[in-house]
């Protein structure tokens, strides 16, 4: 699906129309995956530019519980 967002210039001067993408893509997943909507597979299939352990980065860098899983319990212990 294609989805076109119009934003004033003057609120994304200091980032690229890609990184903006990126940044709306994360925020959307965290906030769907704190709220049990989507799991971090389905957050990271979302994003489609980070893999699993830099969404659990994200997700700690913004404060949200991490839900314990065996790829979480693996990423933890590195």
């Amino acid at each position: 699906m294609e989805l076109t967002v119009t934003i004033p210039e003057k609120y994304v001067i200091s980032m690229s129309p890609d990184e903006l993408k990126l940044l709306l893509k994360l925020n959307t997943a965290i906030d769907m995956y704190r709220s049990g909507q989507i799991s971090s597979g389905a957050a990271v299939e979302f994003i489609g530019e980070i893999d699993r352990s830099e969404f659990f980065y994200e997700c700690k860098k913004r404060g949200v519980n991490l839900r314990h899983t065996k790829t979480l319990m693996s990423w933890k212990r590195k």
